[in-house]
């Protein structure tokens, strides 16, 4: 199976570079409630987030350049306040959105293959390509950490400075 691989060219505002010394940001999309939505029970729910935190936390091990926002490791708190209504759906995703917009590149995790986009993760992907930043859809962790080591050297050697 080929990886697909979107790296898009902001022409709209300055392209953010990684200088060395300091960490690329990277989000990490992932599926939380998947395919049962809001029929999702908190089980699956729990475990879809423990899936998100270990390849996470993997990625990190192998990018230690690389500081990874994991939506996961915050779900307990965003699920309470959903839960009490104070937060709607919608709001939970314009503020993902939010902090995507603050990172370098996003990668999208897509354990059903590349076409198993939905929800969330299509939201957050849509909004990455209007913000025209890189983007990675991937299956397994190596093909996460490929994209970003390729996009961290390319930064390094075309935009980066040495200190």
């Amino acid at each position: 199976m080929h990886q697909i691989r979107f790296i898009v060219t902001n022409t709209k505002k300055e392209t953010k570079k990684f200088v060395k010394g300091n960490l690329m940001k990277v989000y990490l999309s992932h599926s939380i409630r998947g395919k049962l939505g809001n029929d999702c029970p908190p089980p699956i729910l729990r475990e879809n987030c423990l899936v998100a935190i270990e390849i996470g936390n993997k990625i990190r091990a192998a990018c230690p350049w690389a500081n990874i926002y994991i939506p996961a490791e915050h779900e307990d708190f965003v699920q309470k306040a959903y839960n009490k209504k104070y937060i709607t759906e919608k709001q939970m995703l314009e503020i993902d959105c939010d902090i995507i917009a603050e990172q370098d590149v996003i990668i999208i995790f897509t354990p059903d293959g590349y076409g198993s986009l939905q929800g969330g993760r299509l939201v957050e992907h849509d909004f990455a390509i209007n913000e025209c930043m890189p983007i990675s859809l991937f299956i397994t962790v190596s093909e996460a950490i490929d994209f970003l080591t390729e996009h961290h050297e390319y930064d390094l050697h075309y935009g980066g400075k040495d200190e």
